[in-house]
């Protein structure tokens, strides 16, 4: 988790990588079924960007209610809408058609089809919980 560099690129792009890895352990220990670490790796990428990641950590913070992760969970999947929002729509459109074609992964196109009802729950108990 310690990781600070990646060699030959700098700003947002090296922010983005850096994030993806840390999400890439996140998603290797959901598998394993190890929530609690996949949760923590998926902390620790969405502190530096969020990313691909941001929907399947909603998702496993959800399911699993960890009160814990609600705020990050939140905060890292509101980052994730706005970015979504500002790509141009024909690149939404194809990148939405690419997500609801993948075969052979039912978890992925729950991921996509809920996301909305994840920003709705997290909203309300992250609230509920910072009160």
């Amino acid at each position: 988790m310690d990781c600070t560099e990646v060699g030959g690129v700098s700003g947002q792009l090296q922010d983005d990588i850096r994030s993806s890895i840390f999400g890439l352990m996140g998603d290797a220990y959901r598998r394993e079924g190890n929530v609690q670490l996949a949760a923590q790796w998926y902390r620790r990428a969405s502190l530096i960007s969020c990313g691909g990641h941001a929907t399947v950590f909603a998702h496993m913070v959800c399911n699993h209610q960890l009160a814990d992760f609600y705020g990050d969970a939140l905060a890292s999947l509101e980052q994730h809408r706005r970015r979504w929002l500002a790509k141009p729509m024909m690149v939404r459109i194809l990148l939405r058609v690419v997500a609801w074609c993948r075969r052979g992964d039912p978890e992925a196109r729950e991921i996509v089809r809920r996301e909305k009802a994840y920003l709705e729950f997290l909203r309300q108990h992250a609230l509920a919980k910072a009160a």
